[in-house]
């Protein structure tokens, strides 16, 4: 059976460390896919903004078996790492050259090439309306166009919150905190007046720890994943916007695909979203309780309304100053 491999040797000295390492598990991958059929097995390379046993990761492994299944073993999906392989800030490029074949990651890891990504968190509609609408598509049109990669989706339900050291009462108390954050936050941080603190998942506890921040924005849920829980002192509600983890695909690696097999890639991407949503509110739910046995307190707004409000009107005036498209477009898909 012969294997097809998408990789792609990128030039730069970053890619090319990149790729070395992952050239030295597929290539173990490739001996061991020899067979007698004359059928070709896919190989699909794939990396993880976050360590598959974060629970923002759910969908992957799911998304694995349904594609390899349904294509009885035609998709062979090989995980080469998360952020230790492959840094989170890195991975949306590292598709995007070919360097590896698809990416579990966030929008705000990447909006520097296509700042329209960031629609993702700031959307009104619920996901099966996003499908709907083909919301996706018109998304998905743009990062072709800009990076050559393929949306396929979203990767994880959820919601945003902040979690501090500091105890806040209303929106007016954020004012000079510095608070780890990336372009998914910062328009609420900043509209807030805190100090918007650039970092990836991985270096928050260590922050935290030194006094380098005085708290952290993060998914509702997966922050006892990142080992913080024994350091938060206060999570703030209400929750905000929406989680922007995606899937992206190399377009050379989606075309190359037999129709058949695209349609399953595609269709497992979705699949994949809607099964791992249906664990997340017992995740929130037991997460809360060990949040809270390390002694942390939920605090909520006085002014809560007031603090949904600019998170949802300061981040589309913000995007409007972003992107490269016309802000009404992005409107009609992701707004009501």
């Amino acid at each position: 059976m012969e294997k097809k491999s998408f990789f792609k040797i990128n030039t730069t000295l970053i890619a090319i460390t990149i790729s070395l390492s992952i050239l030295l598990v597929g290539c173990a991958g490739d001996a061991s896919s020899k067979g007698g059929s004359d059928e070709e097995v896919y190989n699909l390379r794939v990396a993880t903004a976050l360590d598959l046993t974060n629970n923002q990761m759910d969908g992957f492994p799911i998304f694995k078996d349904i594609v390899e299944e349904k294509s009885e073993g035609r998709i062979q999906i090989e995980h080469v790492g998360g952020p230790e392989a492959i840094p989170g800030f890195n991975q949306g490029s590292a598709v995007s050259n070919g360097s590896i074949d698809m990416s579990w990651v966030f929008s705000s890891y990447y909006s520097e090439n296509v700042p329209e990504a960031l629609v993702s968190n700031f959307t009104e509609l619920t996901y099966e309306e996003e499908l709907e609408k083909g919301s996706f598509e018109y998304l998905s049109e743009i990062h072709e166009e800009r990076m050559g990669v393929k949306l396929l989706g979203r990767a994880a339900k959820g919601k945003y919150s902040i979690y501090l050291n500091d105890k806040v009462e209303s929106t007016e108390d954020f004012e000079g905190l510095s608070i780890r954050g990336t372009a998914t936050y910062t328009p609420l941080l900043e509209g807030l007046g805190a100090d918007v603190i650039s970092m990836e998942a991985g270096d928050i506890y260590s922050a935290l720890e030194r006094g380098m921040i005085d708290g952290f924005a993060w998914a509702n849920y997966s922050v006892t994943d990142i080992g913080v829980q024994e350091l938060l002192k206060y999570q703030v509600v209400p929750d905000f916007n929406t989680n922007d983890l995606l899937i992206l695909i190399n377009s050379n690696t989606f075309v190359e695909l037999p129709a058949d097999l695209q349609e399953i890639v595609s269709e497992a991407a979705v699949e994949s979203y809607f099964e791992m949503a249906k664990g997340v509110e017992k995740v929130i739910e037991d997460e809360h309780k060990e949040i809270e046995e390390n002694g942390a307190e939920f605090i909520e707004l006085k002014d809560s309304e007031k603090f949904k409000e600019i998170a949802l009107e300061n981040s589309w005036e913000w995007l409007e100053t972003k992107i490269n498209s016309d802000i009404n477009e992005l409107e009609k898909y992701f707004r009501k």
